[in-house]
């Protein structure tokens, strides 16, 4: 069984940008939907920097759809989901081995720990020496943040890095990926994707309709399950019908669009329930993959070498919005409406962000996805 095809990564200058696979899979979809995921978060970060410095929450068109960007983290899970359900799938589905599970638990460990324990530490610094805290009063929120407890052990998420917060829960998808993915041993498709669909719609049903969730729901696995899930059905689907090759057509990029479109609708409006939200999902990373136009578009180099950079940019943009915003904010004009403002903050924040991260992920987070790096 095939993968729908591997691409070859992009070449000249984004090569040495590009992301490196131990497997040596390159899926330029996937890093094209991680740029949007990216893209939504620091979108909503800049509007959240605004809010934060004037106190006040605007009733702005623009805000209403920016305000909605935290949702690329559930979008990050679901494609979490879907490459780290690929290899057992193939396994699962194939009957061959590929890997032992000490090789996929020591993938993880050197692949994602270096980078994150630097960044770690280097806003353990920043905070430090910009006296926002001592030593004395961060360190035990370090050393919980390095081991992934912070929610658990302090009841919030991180003081080093806030974003550390979904990266408990993907750290805690990680362990349990093995174990879920023993869905792939039901050989008959329509049963298996029963199964994958019935658990999904219970653990997002159930998340929608308890008001108060207690911790262990609303900062970890059991509030987020779905997502991943629904990665899983994604790679099930295509594995399979990857397997004769996708046929792209115009039709699926109208499909898409409106599967956006419901998707971004669904945000906006206040009380969407979240289950509603989960088949625009799929249909829309689909498209991604059967659309004519969208897969032009979600395989375009330049966007698939930011998506593949989404770690990087996802660890560092608070620190950047910060910092460039000590200046920035003197561009601020409270006579413009909120998207005025907006958009002069992101035209100035976003050049940094981008060039920094774009550093620290060739200096950092790059080297790390070679396999056995540290021999090199």
């Amino acid at each position: 069984m095939t993968d729908g095809g591997n691409r070859e990564p992009p070449r000249g200058f984004l090569s040495r940008l590009s992301r490196i696979s131990s497997s040596g899979r390159f899926i330029p979809e996937i890093d094209g939907l991680r740029f949007v995921a990216i893209a939504g978060v620091v979108l909503h970060h800049v509007a959240c920097f605004i809010i934060q410095k004037t106190g006040t929450t605007p009733h702005d068109p623009l805000y209403n759809f920016v305000g909605q960007g935290f949702f690329g983290v559930d979008l990050f899970f679901v494609i979490s989901g879907f490459i780290l359900a690929l290899p057992f799938a193939e396994s699962h589905l194939d009957g061959t081995s590929r890997g032992s599970l000490g090789r996929y638990y020591g993938r993880r460990l050197t692949r994602l720990e270096p980078p994150y324990a630097i960044n770690l530490l280097v806003l353990f610094l920043w905070l430090i020496l910009r006296g926002h805290h001592t030593a004395a009063e961060l360190w035990r929120h370090l050393v919980a943040s390095l081991f992934y407890v912070h929610a658990p052990v302090f009841h919030r998420g991180s003081v080093i890095n806030p974003a550390a917060w979904s990266l408990e829960i993907e750290v805690q998808f990680y362990l349990l990926a093995p174990l879920l993915c023993q869905v792939f041993r039901v050989r008959n498709i329509a049963a298996r994707r029963a199964l994958l669909v019935t658990v999904m719609l219970l653990f997002s049903a159930g998340n929608w309709y308890i008001a108060e969730k207690p911790l262990f729901v609303s900062q970890s696995l059991p509030g987020y399950l779905h997502y991943f899930l629904l990665g899983i059905l994604l790679a099930d689907w295509y594995l399979v019908e990857g397997a004769r090759g996708f046929t792209k057509s115009l039709l699926w990029d109208a499909i898409g669009l409106v599967a956006w479109a419901a998707l971004g609708l669904g945000l906006i409006k206040a009380g969407t329930p979240r289950t509603a939200l989960l088949p625009a999902i799929l249909i829309a990373y689909m498209a991604a993959f059967r659309g004519r136009i969208a897969n032009a578009i979600f395989s375009f180099p330049l966007l698939t070498t930011i998506g593949g950079m989404c770690y990087t940019i996802y660890l560092y943009h608070n620190l950047f919005i910060d910092e460039v915003g000590l200046w920035s904010w003197s561009l601020y004009r409270p006579q413009l409406p909120f998207w005025g403002n907006f958009l002069v903050q992101l035209a100035v924040m976003g050049l940094p962000i981008l060039l920094g991260c774009t550093i620290l992920f060739a200096l950092i987070e790059r080297p790390c996805m070679r396999p056995r790096w540290w021999k090199r």
